[in-house]
């Protein structure tokens, strides 16, 4: 898409951010160039975190295929540099290395217990055989960073929003200006995780962990909503300007299977809803209740899907 652009990097090992210009506004108030950190403000916000440096040595035979991460991530890597810089320019986007969930982190959705039983290699082996991959110091990494790199992609995608509307609100209010509608766009991805069989303290169908819940218990717990204050008759707060906060969630989860642990995890937290569209011929355990489940047919075409 000619909406996306990211810094350019080798085929393998990814070098660091190499900066390109930034789309310009130009101020209807003078016969300049806005300043610094309004130029920022312009191209919409989309980092991009990947984990295949962490590489884990399966048993030969093993049917995960665990290589697609590094494939897809090449191959957008590929696609991004084929853009024109013009093109590249449009979008603040760049490829991070997945940092690894912490322990804090987990325990916002996990059972602790289990959580330390895994990271020291004291799951059973029915255990072990039930999520699908073999313990090891090197799946450890793995699955941390698979975590983490979710938590932190959605980290910067709020953490920079937040920016962003406090600098907006400020220069708006003072100065009356008015900024692109690209400005408040703050995405991010990560090329890894979707482990959403994972339950509060087991996993299962190759999931350990459930980084999407996790990224949305901390952002939930460190963004929480301020509760509602009543106004009184003689004070009001329209020059004040507001701050954002996390009051909802919404996970999207078009995988072939249902998210069942996701539906699980969250069944009783009301700012987080679940919406799972699946294969209804492909449930390889309990059928869970998401807020909104979707089944379809099996071999279903582009024009079912869509309806």
């Amino acid at each position: 898409s000619s909406e996306f652009s990211a810094c350019v990097h080798t085929r393998n090992v990814p070098l660091q951010r190499r900066k390109f210009a930034a789309m310009l506004k130009y101020s209807s108030h003078s016969a300049s160039f806005v300043e610094a950190d309004e130029k920022a403000l312009i191209a919409p916000f989309f980092p991009i975190y990947y984990n295949d440096v962490y590489e884990v040595n399966l048993p030969p035979g093993h049917r995960f295929p665990i290589g697609k991460y590094r494939e897809v991530r090449i191959s957008l890597q590929s696609k991004i540099e084929a853009l024109s810089q013009d093109e590249q320019s449009r979008v603040d986007c760049d490829f991070r290395i997945s940092p690894l969930a912490t322990v804090e982190q987990l325990i916002t959705t996990h059972d602790e217990h289990y959580v330390q039983r895994y990271l020291n290699g004291k799951m059973t082996e029915l255990e072990n055989r039930n999520i699908g991959f073999p313990w090891s110091l090197q799946h450890v990494n793995r699955t941390l960073s698979s975590v983490g790199g979710t938590v932190a992609a959605a980290l910067s995608a709020w953490e920079k929003y937040c920016k962003r509307h406090e600098l907006i609100q400020k220069k708006e209010h003072n100065r009356q200006e008015s900024f692109e509608d690209t400005t408040h766009l703050c995405w991010s991805a990560h090329v890894a995780g979707g482990t959403h069989h994972a339950f509060k303290d087991y996993g299962e169908g190759f999931c350990i962990f459930s980084d999407i819940a996790v990224a949305a218990n901390v952002l939930l717990q460190k963004y929480p909503a301020p509760a509602l204050i009543q106004q009184s008759n003689n004070h009001t707060q329209k020059n004040q300007l507001s701050t954002p906060a996390i009051r909802r969630i919404l996970i999207i989860d078009l995988d072939v299977h249902q998210g069942n642990g996701n539906a699980v995890l969250f069944q009783e937290e009301e700012r987080v809803k679940t919406f799972s569209m699946q294969c209804k011929a492909n449930y390889f355990s309990k059928k869970e209740q998401s807020d909104l489940d979707i089944e379809l047919p099996v071999g279903c075409r582009d024009e079912t899907y869509l309806s």
